[in-house]
């Protein structure tokens, strides 16, 4: 299972109050930060570990695992 997770650009691990998983983990986690769909997977794609809330502006770093 693909788990997502986000968490302050510094910290060393991750807010488990922000985290997605399953099948919708990405499309989940794009709905959270209001981007549009597939803006987080190409982040990650493009090797970032970053994304970007544009919401509230927020610079997150995202962490991928899979259980």
């Amino acid at each position: 299972m693909l788990i997502l997770m986000l968490g302050g650009v510094d910290d060393k691990l991750p807010d488990f109050s922000h985290m997605f998983m399953g099948d919708r983990a990405w499309k989940s986690l794009d709905e959270h930060l209001g981007q549009d769909e597939g803006y987080s997977a190409e982040q990650y794609r493009n090797q970032r570990e970053t994304v970007v809330s544009k919401k509230n502006g927020v610079t997150y770093k995202l962490w991928v695992g899979i259980s």
